[in-house]
Protein backbone atom coordinates (compact mmCIF):
# COMPACT_ATOMS: atom_id res chain seq x y z
CA UNK A 1 0.00 0.00 0.00
CA UNK A 2 1.41 3.36 -1.03
CA UNK A 3 1.85 6.05 1.60
CA UNK A 4 0.84 9.56 0.78
CA UNK A 5 3.39 12.35 0.98
CA UNK A 6 1.52 13.94 3.86
CA UNK A 7 1.56 10.76 5.93
CA UNK A 8 5.32 10.34 5.39
CA UNK A 9 6.01 13.92 6.45
CA UNK A 10 3.80 13.53 9.52
CA UNK A 11 5.66 10.36 10.51
CA UNK A 12 9.05 12.09 10.20
CA UNK A 13 7.92 15.11 12.20
CA UNK A 14 6.54 12.88 14.95
CA UNK A 15 9.81 10.97 15.17
CA UNK A 16 11.72 14.24 15.33
CA UNK A 17 9.61 15.49 18.19
CA UNK A 18 10.18 12.26 20.08
CA UNK A 19 13.93 12.79 19.77
CA UNK A 20 13.88 16.50 20.52
CA UNK A 21 11.96 16.05 23.78
CA UNK A 22 14.54 13.80 25.52
CA UNK A 23 17.43 15.84 24.04
CA UNK A 24 16.00 19.12 25.41
CA UNK A 25 15.54 17.55 28.83
CA UNK A 26 19.14 16.31 28.74
CA UNK A 27 20.45 19.79 27.79
CA UNK A 28 18.43 21.38 30.58
CA UNK A 29 19.77 18.91 33.11
CA UNK A 30 23.34 19.68 31.98
CA UNK A 31 22.76 23.44 32.17
CA UNK A 32 21.31 23.40 35.67
CA UNK A 33 24.58 22.73 37.56
CA UNK A 34 26.34 25.41 35.50
CA UNK A 35 23.62 27.94 36.26
CA UNK A 36 23.64 27.03 39.96
CA UNK A 37 27.42 27.35 40.02
CA UNK A 38 27.25 30.80 38.42
CA UNK A 39 24.70 31.96 41.00
CA UNK A 40 26.81 30.53 43.83
CA UNK A 41 29.93 32.30 42.54
CA UNK A 42 28.03 35.55 42.29
CA UNK A 43 26.89 35.27 45.90
CA UNK A 44 30.45 34.57 47.03
CA UNK A 45 31.71 37.78 45.46
CA UNK A 46 31.70 41.27 46.99
CA UNK A 47 28.86 42.44 44.76
CA UNK A 48 29.22 45.07 42.08
CA UNK A 49 32.45 46.92 42.80
CA UNK A 50 32.11 49.70 40.22
CA UNK A 51 31.96 53.10 41.87
CA UNK A 52 33.65 54.91 44.75
CA UNK A 53 34.42 53.58 48.23
CA UNK A 54 35.54 55.57 51.26
CA UNK A 55 37.91 54.18 53.88
CA UNK A 56 36.36 53.99 57.34
CA UNK A 57 38.74 51.65 59.17
CA UNK A 58 42.39 50.58 58.98
CA UNK A 59 43.57 47.69 61.14
CA UNK A 60 47.24 46.63 61.25
CA UNK A 61 49.71 44.84 63.51
CA UNK A 62 53.04 46.49 62.78
CA UNK A 63 54.88 49.79 63.06
CA UNK A 64 54.23 52.30 60.29
CA UNK A 65 57.27 54.23 59.10
CA UNK A 66 59.09 55.35 55.97
CA UNK A 67 62.54 56.58 55.06
CA UNK A 68 62.94 58.60 51.81
CA UNK A 69 65.90 56.49 50.68
CA UNK A 70 64.09 53.20 51.18
CA UNK A 71 61.76 51.90 48.49
CA UNK A 72 58.76 49.96 49.73
CA UNK A 73 56.29 47.58 48.11
CA UNK A 74 52.98 48.94 46.71
CA UNK A 75 51.13 46.99 49.40
CA UNK A 76 53.07 48.71 52.16
CA UNK A 77 52.65 52.11 50.50
CA UNK A 78 48.88 51.59 50.40
CA UNK A 79 48.92 50.89 54.14
CA UNK A 80 50.84 54.10 54.79
CA UNK A 81 48.24 56.19 52.95
CA UNK A 82 45.42 54.38 54.74
CA UNK A 83 47.15 54.97 58.09
CA UNK A 84 47.60 58.68 57.34
CA UNK A 85 43.93 59.00 56.36
CA UNK A 86 42.68 57.36 59.57
CA UNK A 87 45.23 59.14 61.80
CA UNK A 88 45.48 62.68 60.40
CA UNK A 89 47.79 65.27 61.92
CA UNK A 90 46.31 68.41 63.42
CA UNK A 91 47.32 70.60 60.48
CA UNK A 92 46.48 68.06 57.78
CA UNK A 93 43.73 68.83 55.28
CA UNK A 94 43.64 65.20 54.13
CA UNK A 95 40.55 63.70 55.65
CA UNK A 96 39.91 60.46 53.82
CA UNK A 97 41.14 57.86 51.35
CA UNK A 98 39.01 56.57 48.50
CA UNK A 99 39.10 53.61 46.16
CA UNK A 100 37.36 53.87 42.81
CA UNK A 101 36.65 50.75 40.72
CA UNK A 102 35.96 51.15 36.98
CA UNK A 103 36.50 48.69 34.11
CA UNK A 104 38.92 46.37 35.92
CA UNK A 105 40.92 49.32 37.20
CA UNK A 106 41.37 50.51 40.78
CA UNK A 107 42.21 54.16 41.39
CA UNK A 108 43.41 55.19 44.85
CA UNK A 109 42.82 58.83 45.82
CA UNK A 110 43.18 61.12 48.81
CA UNK A 111 40.42 63.64 49.40
CA UNK A 112 40.91 67.02 51.04
CA UNK A 113 38.72 70.02 51.76
CA UNK A 114 39.98 73.31 50.40
CA UNK A 115 37.94 76.52 50.31
CA UNK A 116 34.82 74.49 51.06
CA UNK A 117 35.45 72.38 47.97
CA UNK A 118 36.39 68.72 47.69
CA UNK A 119 39.84 68.23 46.16
CA UNK A 120 40.88 64.77 45.01
CA UNK A 121 44.50 63.79 44.48
CA UNK A 122 45.62 60.67 42.62
CA UNK A 123 47.75 58.31 44.71
CA UNK A 124 48.11 55.28 42.46
CA UNK A 125 46.37 53.07 39.91
CA UNK A 126 46.14 49.29 39.71
CA UNK A 127 44.86 46.73 37.26
CA UNK A 128 42.26 44.78 39.21
CA UNK A 129 41.36 41.08 38.93
CA UNK A 130 38.61 39.61 41.10
CA UNK A 131 38.25 35.81 41.32
CA UNK A 132 34.87 34.99 42.81
CA UNK A 133 35.39 31.24 42.44
CA UNK A 134 38.08 31.30 45.12
CA UNK A 135 37.20 30.97 48.81
CA UNK A 136 37.60 33.58 50.16
CA UNK A 137 37.25 35.74 47.06
CA UNK A 138 40.71 36.68 45.74
CA UNK A 139 41.73 40.22 44.78
CA UNK A 140 44.83 40.76 42.62
CA UNK A 141 46.08 44.33 42.17
CA UNK A 142 48.87 45.04 39.67
CA UNK A 143 50.57 48.38 40.22
CA UNK A 144 50.69 50.88 37.34
CA UNK A 145 53.38 53.55 37.97
CA UNK A 146 53.69 56.45 38.51
CA UNK A 147 52.27 56.79 41.97
CA UNK A 148 53.01 56.81 45.69
CA UNK A 149 55.31 59.86 45.45
CA UNK A 150 58.33 57.75 44.58
CA UNK A 151 57.97 55.46 47.59
CA UNK A 152 57.79 52.26 45.50
CA UNK A 153 60.28 50.51 43.31
CA UNK A 154 60.30 51.72 39.72
CA UNK A 155 59.34 48.43 38.07
CA UNK A 156 55.70 48.23 37.07
CA UNK A 157 53.75 44.99 37.37
CA UNK A 158 54.29 44.48 41.10
CA UNK A 159 51.31 42.74 42.65
CA UNK A 160 49.35 43.34 45.82
CA UNK A 161 47.55 40.14 46.84
CA UNK A 162 44.42 40.22 48.92
CA UNK A 163 41.02 38.82 49.81
CA UNK A 164 37.72 40.69 49.76
CA UNK A 165 34.10 40.37 50.87
CA UNK A 166 31.02 42.48 51.41
CA UNK A 167 28.55 44.53 49.43
CA UNK A 168 27.70 48.06 50.63
CA UNK A 169 30.42 47.59 53.24
CA UNK A 170 33.64 46.28 51.75
CA UNK A 171 36.25 44.42 53.82
CA UNK A 172 39.70 43.93 52.30
CA UNK A 173 42.83 42.26 53.67
CA UNK A 174 46.07 42.91 51.76
CA UNK A 175 49.59 41.50 52.00
CA UNK A 176 52.56 43.84 52.51
CA UNK A 177 54.96 42.12 50.13
CA UNK A 178 52.74 40.82 47.33
CA UNK A 179 54.25 37.34 47.73
CA UNK A 180 51.54 35.61 49.77
CA UNK A 181 47.78 35.93 49.89
CA UNK A 182 46.11 36.53 53.27
CA UNK A 183 44.18 33.52 54.55
CA UNK A 184 41.71 35.21 56.92
CA UNK A 185 39.93 38.53 57.43
CA UNK A 186 42.15 39.71 60.22
CA UNK A 187 45.48 41.57 60.32
CA UNK A 188 48.80 40.10 61.36
CA UNK A 189 52.50 40.86 60.94
CA UNK A 190 52.34 40.33 57.17
CA UNK A 191 48.96 41.83 56.22
CA UNK A 192 46.49 44.56 57.12
CA UNK A 193 42.73 45.01 56.99
CA UNK A 194 40.78 47.87 55.40
CA UNK A 195 37.04 48.57 55.59
CA UNK A 196 35.24 50.80 53.09
CA UNK A 197 31.72 52.13 52.73
CA UNK A 198 30.11 52.60 49.35
CA UNK A 199 29.54 56.21 48.30
CA UNK A 200 26.26 57.11 46.61
CA UNK A 201 26.62 58.08 42.99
Amino acid sequence: MKLSVLSVVASLVGAGLCLVGPYSAMVRSQDQPTAKKAVAEQKEGPGKLEGSWELVECDYRRTIGYHPERKVSPGYAMLMYAFAATNPKGDSDKHTLRWRFAEKRLTVETVSAKDAKEVRELVAEFDCVLRTQDKPVALDLTWRPPGFDGMCRDEKGQKVLGIIRGDDKLEVVLDFSGKERPAAFQPNRSCYRLVFRRLKQ
